[in-house]
């Protein structure tokens, strides 16, 4: 009789999972549970058998007959995703107090994530060995793990940082208007306008989409270069990313990420992040190289050096702490009670413990797995650099020549340096995100390595300020004008460097599988000759010789772009994270797909870029220009330093 009834109850139960599993799959598991079940009963018919199934299954019928309202109860108890994977409806689940959400991962516990696969809306009378004894078979998964999600109070963190967010806005708009009306006279004489100014919205709106950076437009062709280079690495990171969603394909993500060119060609966006350190080095030659010796003259060297240090550490750090203080306290509310993905769990632990990391901008010389918001060591090892780059710029002021040969020789030392690194380590092109000693750690991430894309920025630098002094304004006479003026020299010093570009990134597909020999050389003299490639294209327009790369590069619509290219790489991971990571309902993956899903994702971060460096980044640089360096009353020897420490920055 047992046996029939427990037989009649866990059918019931199996009636809930119609698409997971055929006719024959249902026959097998209930004729090994029912098989189990008479196997315990001869073998001991005084011992209560399988009690703890026998309650949990009964559960639902029990709630049933208890519940006033049966359809919503029933279709709650013990449902489920609508295949695998698929997390199904938590929120319908914690509205009865007889079920609970148990959520479903696999994955690898050495790497530290588990994917979500499934969800199941659970009797509470059933334990998680029940729910394992039930499901395991079903969902036929390498190592899944069985936990119960219960939904968490607000975290008065969270509280507090959307109370002073809201301060921050509220006064933004306050001050705005009482600017606007101090403008047109009605508060005239007012003492505090400084203070309304800095956190006026229409004049930091006013300050991104219309002041002029350069006072050489060709120079612009540097900004359309950044959007670019920042529009690879979000598909890079939207690629990458995919995975970490539920995929009912994933052996086709899965292959494609190793066999696919185009996804390949998606993952070199490392390349991209040397592009960005080439920019940083050459706009602090160009922006910084004359303020050093204006202070040289006037004997307040130190005093400049130490004022843009400070400038530069607290030009970084506001939207570094605002992004520690959304994964720890924004993510949580927005998804309040919701099951974390386990990268969003993992970057929260993270974040609590390691959050120093980030404050101090040493978190490049940890691993990846061990740090709080690891794509932000960009910004870590380019704040590195720039430490050396005033002793440069002074040695470069004393004597060209020597500041030359100290900037070359730092250059070579960088490529001694990535040759030893790749011979020691044996790196490959692709490694796992999670592996002890990834290619980020020991490669991509270390200022010795980007050494070599800043120094040739600063190299290259210094050429643009000799030839602008040396030579006519349209560089007619100088080596410039010789090597590009001529409209075939152009021709084929473009094709030239579009061909090293190509080479360099098509190599990586070619290259993928490979000896490790070829791999490690790859990783050093792609970084070189990529970054050639992109000098013979840009720096014949930045010198003014190169119309059409200009007019293409140079236009006025990638100048906003560019200044919030900085918050846009703070935070473009936040909106793939929390859309992807949180997305329990299945995807498909397709390569057209991941690339609208870019294209989504580069909008959606300049926005928030937009709002944050409105409300909150500009604010707080105007105030330390206002209040700290004094340069919008012209006091100070920090005067235009802060325009120096913005613009080497991808904002």
């Amino acid at each position: 009789m047992k046996t029939c009834l427990l037989f009649f109850l866990f059918s019931l139960a199996l009636t809930r999972l119609p698409f997971l599993l055929s006719e024959d799959k249902v026959g097998e598991i209930l004729s090994d549970f029912v098989g189990d079940v008479v196997t315990d009963i001869r073998a001991s018919k005084n011992k209560p058998i399988k009690i703890a199934n026998f309650k949990c299954l009964l559960a639902p019928i029990v709630a049933i007959l208890k519940s006033g309202n049966i359809l919503p109860l029933m279709n709650s108890i013990l449902y489920t995703g609508k295949q695998i994977p698929d997390i199904g409806d938590q929120d319908s689940c914690s509205l009865y107090e007889e079920t609970k959400f148990v959520l479903v991962t696999d994955g690898d516990d050495d790497k530290g994530l588990k994917r979500p696969v499934f969800g199941i809306c659970a009797p509470r009378e059933c334990s998680l060995s029940n729910l394992t004894y039930m499901f395991e078979p079903i969902l036929d998964l390498s190592n899944p793990t069985f936990s119960e999600v219960k939904r968490s109070a607000v975290d008065p963190l969270s509280v507090i940082v959307f109370i002073l967010f809201g301060a921050v806005i509220l006064a933004s708009i306050l001050f705005s208007i009482l600017d606007y009306r101090a403008t047109n006279g009605t508060f005239a004489g007012i003492t505090q306008r400084p203070l309304f100014e800095c956190f006026s919205v229409g004049r930091n709106a006013r300050a991104i989409f219309y002041s002029k950076e350069y006072s050489d437009p060709h120079l612009n062709t540097l900004d359309g270069l950044c959007v670019f280079s920042m529009m690879w690495v979000i598909c890079a990171s939207c690629f990458y990313y995919f995975g970490i969603s539920p995929l009912t394909n994933r052996k086709t993500y899965e292959h494609d990420s190793r066999e696919s060119y185009f996804f390949h060609v998606m993952l070199a966006a490392t390349f991209a992040i040397n592009v960005f350190f080439f920019i940083s080095g050459f706009l602090c030659a160009v922006k910084l190289t004359e303020k050093l010796e204006k202070a040289a003259e006037e004997r307040s060297t130190v005093k400049t050096v130490l004022l843009c240090y400070l400038h530069r550490y607290l030009r970084l750090l506001p939207l570094c702490l605002f992004a520690v203080l959304a994964m720890l306290a924004v993510i949580p509310f927005i998804y309040s009670g919701q099951p974390l993905s386990s990268i969003l769990q993992w970057q929260q632990d993270k974040c609590k413990t390691n959050f120093w990391q980030n404050l101090l901008l040493i978190q490049n010389f940890f691993a990846q797995r061990d740090t709080c918001l690891p794509w932000l060591w960009y910004f870590v090892s380019d704040f590195q650099l720039f430490l050396i780059t005033p002793l440069l710029i002074l040695l470069y002021n004393r004597n060209n020549k020597l500041g030359v040969f100290a900037t070359l020789g730092l250059c070579l030392a960088s490529l001694v340096a990535q040759v030893v690194t790749v011979a020691a380590y044996d790196l490959p092109i692709n490694q796992e995100f999670f592996a002890t000693k990834t290619t980020f750690d020991v490669f991509y991430s270390r200022p010795y390595v980007n050494l070599m894309a800043y120094s040739i920025g600063l190299l290259l630098g210094w050429h643009y300020l000799s030839s602008k002094a040396d030579e006519s304004e349209d560089y007619s006479n100088g080596i410039a004008a010789k090597l590009f003026g001529n409209s075939i020299m152009k021709f084929i010093f473009v094709l030239i460097g579009a061909a090293l570009v190509s080479a360099c990134v098509t190599l990586r597909y070619f290259l993928r599988n490979t000896c490790l020999a070829l791999q490690s050389t790859y990783l050093v003299a792609g970084n070189f000759l990529f970054l050639a490639g992109i000098i013979m294209i840009f720096y014949p327009a930045i010198l003014g010789k190169s119309k059409t790369i200009y007019y293409v590069f140079g236009a006025s619509v990638w100048g906003p772009l560019r200044k919030l290219s900085f918050g846009a790489y703070v935070f473009h991971l936040f909106v793939i994270l929390t859309e992807k990571a949180m997305d329990y309902h299945a995807n498909y993956y397709t390569f057209i797909r991941v690339l609208l899903s870019a294209i989504h994702v580069f909008a959606l971060a300049y926005f928030v870029s937009l709002v944050l460096t409105v409300f909150f980044e500009a604010p707080l640089r105007e105030l330390q220009r206002t209040y700290l360096f004094g340069t919008k009353t012209g006091k100070g020897d920090a005067e235009d330093l802060t325009e120096v420490n913005d613009d080497q920055l991808i904002n």
